[in-house]
């Protein structure tokens, strides 16, 4: 029986066994927070101190010995204990000697800077810095990282000091720092453009910047462009009536329409060999096109191509772009709502079916568009528009190859709709249905509904029995859900 006894309390810790375990822990919280407040109060008394070398070596035991993620409190103190950036300021511009290497102080000083611009507190203290800071991160000669913490040191600035469009346009160039080869820096530069309240003469320079920069830098430049267009677009119209006969003097509207056309349709014409997520790119501005630039977009690439236009071909290109991205990610949305290998809520899954859902609605946007280009502009719309925008009159091959694709189209987005039919009669609906999914089903189905009204050929009548089915139970099942 005592050897029963002891066994347990081998393999079980008793009452005392576990508040001395308690204790440890507690004793080595606190004697690592004794430690942090130690090199804390040492680092500020360095900063404090009157000679340069203490001022040196409390910024070494700052960025060296102190984890920066839990002094975010005490940075501004640090920052006040070294008198503001005096001491910043006289590294970076210390001179080459016997003693002094310039180029490590400068380092050092953009460093720290950047550490110190990450709190909002602290950035706005550097703001007479900002240009020094902008002009290192566009010289090519420094490093990688010189640069880098550079463009972070402005960038907290802008964050913190809310400073206008102008002075970000003005001062600091996306394009001059686009060799800098960190794999992060477009991530870096995302920030820096979300800041940026586009008035429309600001769109641009960063339409051309997506028409000529093949990086991820450009796809940046180019969401940007969508997302301020869309927002600006009550109380704008951007709608193209006309060829653009000089870029130069053309308004506004017309260059971010012509920059914006040339870089989709150098994806589209690029024969499938640009990479995917430049492909989702140019599906995304092609659909932005369409619905805020009209039918003329495809088109205006040729302005300086000695009037022989592509845009017949980028017509043709784009939907079968559409069909093929339509039948990709409707093949994942598949397999992420329907395969029980899928863990739906996981982190993962969840942004590739927020990335999916956001590429089959700008194809069945560009879908709608396609039809109401070929059946439904109006006459007041259509007597405005040049003769050469309007769709239905490209080459009759082109026109074929639309009208299949179209098919395709229809039929990808069918057999999907099917598809989860099938699975609301397997009675696993409430397993798989949410709010995002049956969004896109009501697109789907609203878009088939007008391609069907429009197209009464043999081909597509087989389809129609198939669809109506689809659409009966589908309907049934969001207003059952509604309710």
């Amino acid at each position: 029986m005592g050897d029963e006894h002891d066994l347990v309390r081998g393999s079980l810790p008793d009452e005392e066994s576990r508040g001395e375990e308690k204790n440890k822990k507690a004793s080595s919280s606190s004697e690592n927070g004794k430690t942090f407040a130690a090199k804390k109060n040492a680092c500020i008394k360095l900063l404090s101190g009157s000679t340069d070398e203490e001022i040196f070596a409390g910024l070494l035991l700052m960025t060296k010995h102190l984890p920066l993620e839990r002094c975010q409190d005490e940075l501004h103190d640090f920052l006040k204990a070294m008198n503001g950036t005096k001491f910043l300021r006289k590294l970076l511009v210390a001179k080459n000697s016997d003693t002094v290497n310039a180029d490590l102080y400068k380092s050092l000083s953009v460093a720290v800077s950047s550490s110190f611009c990450a709190n909002v507190n602290c950035a706005k203290e550097f703001l007479s810095m900002q240009e020094t800071f902008e002009l290192i991160a566009l010289n090519k000669e420094n490093t990688v990282e010189l640069r880098t913490n550079a463009l972070d040191c402005v960038i907290g600035i802008l964050r913190a000091t809310s400073t206008s469009k102008n002075q970000i346009l003005n001062h600091f160039k996306f394009n001059q720092v686009e060799d800098i080869t960190d794999p992060s820096f477009s991530s870096r530069l995302l920030p820096l453009l979300d800041l940026v309240s586009l008035h429309i003469d600001d769109l641009p320079y960063f339409a051309k910047l997506y028409a000529t920069d093949r990086s991820d830098v450009g796809i940046i430049a180019a969401e940007s462009v969508c997302r301020s267009v869309c927002m600006l677009s009550e109380k704008e119209d951007f709608y193209c009536y006309k060829e653009i006969d000089n870029l130069d003097t053309a308004s506004s509207n017309n260059q971010v329409a012509f920059y914006l056309s040339k870089g989709a349709s150098a994806v589209l014409l690029s024969a499938n060999s640009a990479p995917e997520k430049h492909q989702e790119c140019a599906l995304t501005v092609a659909n932005h096109l369409s619905v805020y630039f009209g039918p003329a977009w495809p088109f205006l690439p040729g302005l300086y191509q000695s009037g022989l236009s592509k845009g017949d071909k980028i017509i043709s290109l784009m939907i079968h772009l559409v069909s093929v991205e339509l039948s990709v990610q409707m093949t994942k949305l598949r397999g992420l709502y329907f395969s029980q290998a899928t863990d739906a809520k996981d982190e993962s899954t969840t942004k590739v079916k927020r990335r999916s859902f956001v590429c089959v609605s700008d194809c069945v946007s560009l879908f709608d568009s396609t039809i109401h280009f070929l059946v439904g502009i109006d006459e007041e719309t259509s007597s405005k528009l040049d003769p050469k925008f309007h769709w239905y009159e490209v080459d009759i091959e082109i026109l074929m190859h639309l009208r299949h694709g179209m098919i395709v189209i229809a039929e990808t987005i069918v057999d999907f709709l099917f598809l989860v039919s099938m699975e609301i009669q397997s009675g696993s609906e409430s397993q798989i249905i949410d709010s995002d999914l049956s969004h896109m089903i009501d697109q789907c189905i609203n878009s088939v509904d007008n391609w069907l009204s429009e197209d009464p050929g043999a081909k597509v009548d087989e389809m129609r029995v198939q669809f109506e089915k689809c659409k009966s139970q589908l309907s049934g099942h969001r207003t059952k859900r509604r309710l």
